[in-house]
């Protein structure tokens, strides 16, 4: 359970429209300590979810030019190299949704042509390099001539982009203590002192 140094709200002190993402978190079992510790700043949580998550994956403003399913795709290999239990049981819900199987989800951790096109395998290898376990990360020519096959250079840095933030979003969770872990998760577990 996250012990976050920062005061998390009592969810009626939050406003209706953040009120309903913690109804949201429990229909889907999800603790909502993040919601409530972000809610001292109500409009910065705005902004996480309705600019970035409903323009950036939901492409509400029409112009994002990677189709959602990829992006899917993305956020659950980040959030299962992560390790944030929040991350991961809402994003294998989401999906599921866009028409992953469940055989997809269960081996995103060892892709194969067996249960990914080409373009997901270049996808998830992107993801590779951007994952906070890897500090030498890279965009090789190599990956690059893979990803062109699929994406034009627009939509490579819109997958980069979105890759980046969630990867940080993750780390910002884990520094700040607003998620439970996984065992996975390569930030070690913080500390309580006086």
């Amino acid at each position: 359970m996250p012990e976050p140094s920062v005061r998390a709200l009592a969810r009626s002190d939050l406003p209706t429209d953040l009120q309903a993402l913690c109804t949201q978190a429990d229909e889907r079992a999800i603790d909502t300590t993040h919601v409530q510790v972000l809610a001292n700043h109500p409009d910065l949580l705005r902004w996480y979810y309705d600019q970035f998550y409903q323009r950036l994956l939901y492409n509400t403003a029409g112009d994002m030019k990677v189709e959602r399913r990829y992006k899917e795709l993305a956020r659950l290999k980040l959030s299962k190299h992560h390790g944030c239990q929040v991350c991961n049981r809402g994003n294998e819900i989401e999906t599921r949704a866009v028409g992953y199987s469940q055989a997809q989800i269960d081996n995103i951790g060892n892709p194969s042509p067996a249960y990914f096109s080409d373009a997901e395998l270049a996808v998830l290898e992107l993801c590779e390099q951007i994952v906070l376990q890897n500090q030498q990360g890279t965009l090789s020519p190599a990956l690059h001539r893979r990803l062109r096959a699929h994406f034009d250079d627009a939509q490579i840095l819109e997958l980069g982009v979105f890759a980046s933030i969630l990867t940080g979003f993750s780390k910002f969770l884990f520094v700040f203590d607003l998620v439970p872990r996984d065992p996975q998760c390569p930030l070690p577990t913080r500390t309580l002192t006086q």
